[in-house]
Formats: structure tokens, C-alpha cells, sequence
């Protein structure tokens, strides 16, 4: 009785399972990259300080294959708008220009903000480019 010996062929699969796990973490962290460059340089918003764009970040953790893009500043407010709202100086007075005069207040009626989905816009980015990468470096490494 003779047998079949599939061990050359085990070693050659487990050699590609580690090339695809590997193509698909490159794949990962480029979308990553590629959903915080769509945040930084939206367009949907004007950052006048440049703090929400600098707080723009993204990683990715291997142990979970899983990718982040997150913002701070004033993303939650920009992404989602505001409803109109009340604003009461904690200090003496509000200070703003309107029409480019200065003017004080100690209490404003904000009327609100329309969304500015630009975290959403990073999202869609990152998921097109994952589809990309993916195709791309995966079949490189199935050659």
C-alpha cells in the first residue's frame, strides 16, 4: 500500500496563508492612511485653527485586523451639526465679529450648524481604497 505524502503541499499553503495575511495588513494600513489623508484635506469644513485637521489620526491593530481613523477638536460638532443652541459667557462677555465689527455679548442664541460629514467622507475613502489594495497586493502575493 503506498500513501500520498501532502507535505510539500501543507508547507507551500501555510507559505501562502502567510503572504496573504501579510498582503492584507499592507492593504489594511494603506486605506488607513488613505482615510486620514481624506480627512485632513476635506473640504467640507474650514478648520481656522488647524486643531481639528492636526487631531486627525489612524492606526491599526494586527491582533484584531482592524483600522482606525479617529479626530478630536471639533470633529463630533462638524460631522454630526449642532442644533440651535444658547451660549452664556462664563467670563465677562462673548467676543465675536459679525460683518467686521467686534461685538460682545453676554448671552447668544447660536442658530446651529448644518453637518459637515467629513469623518464619513474618510470612512468611504478608506473602504474603496482597502477594495483596491486588497485586489492588488493579494493577488501579487498569490503569483
Amino acid at each position: 500500500m503506498r500513501f500520498i505524502d501532502a507535505g510539500a503541499t501543507l508547507v507551500a499553503l501555510e507559505g501562502l496563508e502567510l503572504k496573504i495575511r501579510a498582503a492584507a495588513y499592507t492593504a489594511l494600513e494603506g486605506a488607513v492612511k488613505d482615510g486620514v489623508s481624506s480627512a485632513k484635506e476635506s473640504k467640507l469644513f474650514k478648520d481656522v485653527t488647524g486643531a481639528t485637521r492636526a487631531s486627525v489620526s489612524g492606526s491599526v491593530d494586527r491582533s484584531t485586523a482592524r483600522g482606525i481613523v479617529v479626530a478630536g477638536g471639533a470633529a463630533r460638532w462638524l460631522e454630526s451639526g449642532t442644533r440651535p443652541h444658547r451660549i452664556e459667557a462664563k467670563g465677562k462677555a462673548l467676543a465675536f465679529s459679525m460683518n467686521g465689527e467686534m461685538m460682545f455679548r453676554k448671552v447668544v442664541d447660536h442658530p446651529g450648524t448644518a453637518a459637515r460629514p467629513f469623518m464619513q467622507q474618510a470612512r468611504d475613502q478608506a473602504e474603496r481604497s482597502l477594495d483596491y489594495y486588497a485586489e492588488m497586493f493579494i493577488n501579487e502575493a498569490v503569483k
